[in-house]
């Protein structure tokens, strides 16, 4: 049977990606709509010790000439009430307050100026006694929104797109879906945050009180998930860990939104501190059960040092001080920064200690999800950049807009969607040759290279082996079956990129796919059986025919140099008959000590002395007849060479290995003037070229230094040791 796609909405893991960053960002268009339509006046206050301060006013504002740096504002009046500002601080983080009572009592003076601020107008009285009447702007220019509120966009942002990736391409473990949900709370806390803590003087305290609760909630929503995360992840520390986790936030959060009892210390941050001692108390735990497993503790020790270190630096630089009653060494920006890295810290978990199984093609599906994300911010910045008034303006935008713009982001849509159409055509025509003359041990991996070609996924992994083509969880992965009946099958995950999931028209591809590549298979095996066939044929033919005859001639004739001639003759024919027999082998000793003979025999004779240099260590690998016979016959047409085209006395031979390579160096001193440096014509050395061109081998011809002397010679390089997993250079379709 075949697992085909159940039925309902299916999401590919850049769909899902895509959507949440969609939602993200309306969320922050949202928050931005809500600050623009707050009363604006155009200044930055802090804390005085006479009221509050300006520090900063905006160029154009309602209070632009009105109130200057330096100017203390010593209280508010309108619709005859007065807020006194002597005397009490600017909190930009309400949940400094240490006690619910602190916080309640700043939260009615907050609502009182808030009603002050929000009338049509008000007027504030300096300390050194001036009254100056201002009239808020009913929307402020999005522009003069501080950079703090987007800081923490950014931040929460990064965090939420970060835990949501790792769970959209490992949607059935429990520890990627509890770092999406605590990307997602911290991403819930830093929006709420990023409203009130730009505030310019004051925010109606239900809606303040909304944003403290919503900004709490998420806060705990993070720290119990990374509690969790660390319960479960790389081992699960005990069943009833998770609840009571649960039990504890549950209890939290109704005692802080009942008010029952203050905290000792800090009715906000202490249980803040007491998620992160249970933090460290787990990841002992953990620790300790992961001692007899490496690879656990390489994983585990990435998380910790994300979780723990990244909190700690938060806690140590800015919620401790506030339960010491200390100023905090750091503002909330940077503290929330500080946090943030910890989710930059999963990303190096999944490049180093392949966190939650994730390969490295976790990076190419966020490098397509980033190049999806600039279309939109592409979109955006053009709108933004022109929306001009003038017809003159809009000539230039409409113009740049038309010629350019809209030509560029048509072709990056066209480069970042998936095409879910396949067309064959494109790789049919060569897939077929390429299988009919390819090297057999190069066909899996062109087999390989066609799927990764077709279908793009994100990883090919080798899996047991499978009848059919077939999809698994709901078409994020497919099973392919091997061209050749009892090879391993292929698992693709998530096609096109990470686009998409797999489809049913993408296993019938598959399907046809395999039946096409098996019957190329049994074409080619019903080829090589007659080629076979035909060899053993001539090998019988060569034996004995032309061998007899040759046996004949040995022991008929009283001649020794015929005698000699004719025994080389069977020798030679001997190895031709070998050469044919695909079960014959010879190990590289063989061919060594071989070579090392005839080389001795034929210097002799001419009186030319032979310096071998043997640096192979291993001689076992085994060599196939082509390569003993052609390796042997290129040196016996080199020392031919030598002897005829110059008047060597010595001749030498080194022979070495390198990168599985076997590599023989022949070289004389008998270089004459007359002597060609670089005999590029000549059928002895196309017959060179053209054996060693046979078993993959190349070789250099030309004059080599030795010392101060020039000598003449041949380099000769043949694999020895050819993998299968290597594709051949003569195969255009691999490329």
């Amino acid at each position: 049977m075949t697992d085909v796609v159940t039925t309902g909405r299916q999401w590919a893991p850049l769909q899902i990606l895509l959507s949440v960053a969609l939602t993200l960002l309306l969320s922050i268009v949202m928050s931005v709509w809500i600050k623009i339509h707050e009363p604006w006046t155009g200044v930055e206050l802090v804390t005085h010790e006479a009221g509050w301060q300006v520090v900063s006013v905006q160029s154009g504002s309602p209070a632009d000439g009105l109130l200057a740096i330096g100017d203390v504002v010593r209280s508010v009046h309108a619709d005859g009430d007065t807020v006194t500002l002597a005397g009490q601080a600017r909190y930009t983080n309400p949940h400094e307050h240490p006690t619910y009572a602190s916080l309640n009592a700043y939260l009615a003076f907050e609502d009182r100026l808030a009603r002050l601020v929000y009338a049509d107008a008000f007027r504030v009285q300096l300390d050194d006694g001036r009254r100056i009447a201002l009239e808020p702007a009913k929307r402020r220019p999005w522009h003069t929104i501080p950079s703090g509120f987007w800081l923490l966009h950014t931040f929460g942002f990064l965090a939420a797109t970060v835990g949501v990736a790792v769970w959209a391409f490992q949607q059935t473990q429990k520890a990627t879906g509890l770092l999406a949900l605590s990307g997602l709370g911290f991403y819930v806390a830093t929006w709420f945050h990023s409203i009130w803590h730009v505030r310019e003087w004051a925010v109606p305290a239900p809606w303040l009180d909304v944003m403290l609760r919503g900004n709490h909630l998420g806060l705990h929503l993070m720290l119990s998930t990374l509690a969790m995360l660390i319960a479960t992840y790389p081992q699960q520390v005990g069943r009833w860990t998770a609840s009571g986790v649960a039990v504890f936030v549950a209890l939290v959060q109704l005692n802080e939104n009942l008010q029952w009892l203050d905290w000792p210390g800090h009715s906000f941050y202490t249980p803040l501190l007491v998620y992160y001692l249970i933090g460290i108390a787990l990841a002992v735990i953990q620790w300790r059960r992961a001692r007899y497993s490496p690879l656990d503790r390489g994983a585990l020790r990435w998380v910790l040092l994300s979780i723990l270190l990244a909190m700690g630096a938060g806690m140590t630089s800015y919620f401790l001080p506030l339960l010491f009653e200390v100023p905090p060494f750091t503002g909330i920006t940077t503290m929330v920064g500080l946090a943030t890295l910890m989710y930059l810290g999963f990303v190096l978990g999944v490049l180093r200690y392949r966190l939650f199984d994730l390969e490295r093609w976790w990076f190419m599906a966020w490098a397509w999800f980033l190049g999806g994300l600039v279309v939109i911010l592409v979109d955006w910045l053009v709108i933004s950049l022109f929306g001009m008034d003038t017809l003159y303006a809009l000539g230039i935008a409409l113009i740049l807009v038309g010629w350019v713009y809209f030509p560029i982001r048509q072709w990056l849509w066209r480069k970042l969607t998936a095409s879910v159409e396949i067309r064959m055509e494109q790789y049919l025509p060569e897939f077929v040759q390429t299988m009919y003359t390819e090297r057999e041990e190069n066909l899996e991996a062109v087999w390989k290279n066609l799927l990764q070609r077709i279908y793009q996924p994100l990883a090919i992994d080798t899996t047991a082996p499978v009848s059919e083509a077939r999809l698994h969880t709901n078409g994020s992965r497919m099973d392919v079956p091997a061209f050749t009946l009892d090879g391993p099958g292929l698992r693709l995950h998530y096609s096109q990129a990470g686009r998409r999931l797999f489809s049913n028209r993408d296993r019938e591809i598959a399907a046809a796919l395999v039946t096409i590549a098996q019957r190329i298979g049994s074409v080619r095996q019903a080829q090589q059986a007659g080629a076979r066939q035909e060899r053993q044929r001539i090998q019988r033919d060569l034996h004995d025919d032309v061998g007899g005859r040759l046996l004949t001639l040995i022991h008929s004739t009283d001649d020794d140099r015929q005698r000699t001639q004719a025994r080389m003759a069977m020798a030679a024919l001997r190895e031709v008959t070998n050469a044919l027999d695909d079960n014959q082998r010879y190990t590289l000793a063989d061919l060594l000590d071989r070579c090392r003979a005839h080389l001795e025999e034929r210097l002799d004779v001419s009186g030319v002395a032979l310096r071998w240099e043997d640096e192979i260590e291993d001689a076992d690998p085994t060599l196939s007849p082509r390569q003993f016979i052609n390796i042997q016959r290129v040196i016996d047409e080199a020392t031919t060479n030598a002897l005829k085209h110059a008047r060597p006395t010595v001749v030498k031979a080194r022979i070495r290995s390198e990168a599985d390579h076997l590599i023989l160096t022949l070289r004389n001193d008998g270089l004459c003037d007359d002597a060609p440096l670089e005999p590029s014509s000549g059928r002895g050395l196309h017959n060179m070229r053209t054996r060693l061109e046979e078993i993959d081998g190349t070789i250099t011809t030309g004059p080599f230094m030795d010392g101060e002397a020039s000598w003449y010679g041949v380099e000769i390089r043949v694999p020895i040791h050819p993998k299968s997993d290597v594709l051949s250079t003569r195969s255009t379709f691999l490329a």
